[in-house]
């Protein structure tokens, strides 16, 4: 199947996607709908208005990843590892920089900092451009390097298969006043992939597969329910969603979403949206998020919705 999906015109690069903000995207959804383990949703228009700008060093390694896999740059011109003085000392020595010399020359006073030996490689053509910790460097080079020598089915490499593909393919629907932004679109075998880069894969996919099932509550299906679902509103075409996963030790995994789970998870981001046009159309003026407890009588044990009870364990070993 070859697919006719065109991409958006009123996202002509990627600082007009992140500028806008007419359309709601999966990423600003999670904000406002959170699940717990029982998939109740809780809705919270205060973090929806505002919200707070993740940080951390895996969001730093997965934008570089997201760069050189998707755009094709080499990871030396899209950050730069910070260096020591010691390192620096020897690059300028590499590049035949006399840090004596300069000193004098510029009439320094004591030993040269680590701000005027930049300052030197700099002139000889050295970047400093997006200075990144070595850990986030070199956890950035294990995936990258991973992600060259993946196989992505009998036939076809990772990289075979990027090549094959439409990346960082944005697309809105004005009906549903949502956007989305593929990583990866293969028109020819009309797949939706999106990459993902974790540190621990073993845990990521306890938070996504239960029971050999997929939570359709978790943000990446649900990601991929509003990508297929913008797709399908411009075409008819029901496109085939998954995730390309690396963690940082190098482990990886290409999990392909279920037509049930997205459909699922879809069921219930219209659910969500509609609570959402109740606050914007203020609806719902109060912004507090109310919960309450159960009472439980003294001794009672409540089970954990992880847990399988033993009778039902049995049931299924007779089976």
């Amino acid at each position: 199947m070859s697919s006719t999906l065109q991409k958006s015109d009123l996202f002509p690069s990627d600082t007009e996607y992140f500028a806008d903000e007419e359309f709601i995207s999966s990423s600003s959804l999670s904000t406002f709908a959170t699940f717990d383990i029982y998939w109740n949703p809780t809705y919270n228009f205060v973090e929806f208005l505002n919200p707070s700008q993740p940080k951390g060093k895996e969001l730093q390694i997965g934008k570089l990843v997201d760069i050189v896999l998707t755009e094709g740059k080499p990871l030396s011109q899209v950050a730069s590892r910070k260096m020591s003085a010691t390192e620096l000392e020897e690059e300028c020595d590499m590049r035949e920089i006399d840090i004596a010399e300069r000193r004098k020359a510029e009439g320094i006073k004591g030993k040269a900092t680590m701000a005027h030996m930049k300052r030197w490689l700099e002139q000889a053509g050295m970047s400093f451009a997006n200075e990144v910790s070595d850990e986030i460097y070199q956890k950035t080079e294990t995936i990258i390097e991973t992600a060259k020598k993946m196989q992505y089915d009998f036939s076809t490499t990772l990289m075979q298969y990027i090549k094959e593909c439409e990346c960082q393919f944005a697309i809105a629907n004005e009906d549903l006043g949502i956007k989305g932004k593929f990583d990866f679109f293969n028109r020819k075998r009309g797949r939706i992939s999106d990459l993902k880069t974790c540190g621990n894969l073993d845990r990521l996919k306890k938070e996504l597969i239960f029971r050999n099932e997929i939570n359709v509550c978790h943000k990446y299906t649900r990601q991929l329910a509003i990508y297929q679902k913008l797709a399908y509103y411009q075409t008819g075409e029901t496109l085939e969603c998954e995730l390309i996963i690396i963690d940082h030790a190098g482990h990886q995994m290409i999990l392909r979403i279920g037509q049930t789970a997205l459909d699922l998870a879809w069921e219930q981001i219209e659910k969500d949206l509609e609570v959402l046009l109740k606050y914007a159309n203020k609806e719902v003026t109060d912004y507090a998020i109310c919960l309450d407890a159960t009472r439980h009588e003294p001794g009672t044990v409540v089970q954990n919705a992880l847990e399988v009870p033993a009778e039902e364990e049995e049931e299924e070993q007779l089976v």
